[in-house]
């Protein structure tokens, strides 16, 4: 189990998400990018993930830590609820 306490968003490069089959073999499941963040599974709550990931074409990522990312974006969470438009 991976203890996930950083979030990584990727600003150029690309990560591969991977998990480890029964027979001791890892299998892809996700592909990270641009798009994407490493470590959602914190930011939504979990202590652990069954899951690692690696790097397959390096490049840049902004990195922050798990716990305050959460709160940062529990904030922006309750902000867009207060607006005129509320969730």
């Amino acid at each position: 189990m991976c203890q996930p306490d950083k979030h990584d968003l990727i600003q150029q490069g690309v990560a591969s998400v991977l998990t480890d089959m029964s027979d001791g073999a890892s299998i892809e499941v996700g592909m990270i990018g641009i798009e994407g963040m490493i470590g959602v599974a914190a930011l939504l709550g979990a202590t652990s993930s069954s899951h690692r990931t690696i790097v397959q074409i390096p490049g840049d990522a902004l990195r922050m830590d798990a716990t305050r990312c959460s709160s940062e974006a529990r904030a922006f969470a309750g902000s867009l609820c207060d607006s005129p438009n509320p969730c």
